[in-house]
């Protein structure tokens, strides 16, 4: 195997150590000591990817919101591009499936909110959260300007879309309740969606 690609897997396989444990015992808890034992990672290896466990939090969020972007605008391109309703219930039946599917870096996005984690993933999270932004904004003008939906500010559409879905979404993640039952309130708070913002 080439070194690049050893480099990569053991970078994967660093940070795969580290959610679990965050997850497990919670990122205040998890020592830089813990993530290289269960990585089996050597200290100069686990020192060379990441500095200090807050590099580590910040990677795995914003790899964690990347992989959430990528997903809800294909779940919002797979439609008809004309058909507004399908795209509202599409954004939140992905939210929903997102959150169940990926209840360790959901927790980690709901729940991580340390200032030096914070400041190292800044920047990369305003690159993501722009092309989502910028994305969905288009699609919804596009539903805007075809007299399919309300006009709503683009700084509060995600609240008013997808708010009440993330909000089940937290309250399960955080009381650590069956995240599966979430799955129960798809259809309800797609139709809540679709009422909120149809035209």
């Amino acid at each position: 195997m080439p070194a690049q690609a050893l480099d990569i897997s053991r970078r994967d396989a660093i940070l795969a150590a580290a959610l679990a444990l965050f997850d497990a015992d919670g990122y205040a808890v998890t020592t830089m000591s813990a993530v290289q034992r269960a990585a089996r990672a050597s200290t100069g290896s686990l020192y060379h990817h990441f500095p200090s466990k807050a590099h580590l939090a910040a990677e795995l969020q914003v790899r964690a919101l990347a992989d959430y972007r990528d997903g809800l605008l294909t779940a919002l391109g797979n439609g008809d591009v004309d058909d507004a309703e399908g795209g509202v219930r599409a954004v939140v039946h992905f939210h929903l499936r997102w959150v169940t599917d990926n209840l360790d870096r959901a927790r980690l996005l709901y729940t991580l909110h340390d200032p030096q984690v914070s400041v190292l993933a800044a920047e990369r999270i305003a690159a993501v959260t722009s092309v989502l932004f910028t994305d969905v904004g288009s699609w919804y003008e596009r539903q805007r300007s075809g007299g399919r939906v309300r006009d709503v500010p683009i700084h509060v559409l995600s609240s008013v879309w997808i708010g009440p879905a993330q909000e089940i979404g937290r309250t399960h993640l955080t009381r650590r309740y069956d995240p599966g039952g979430v799955l129960e309130f798809a259809d309800d708070l797609a139709t809540a969606a679709w009422h909120a913002l149809r035209a």
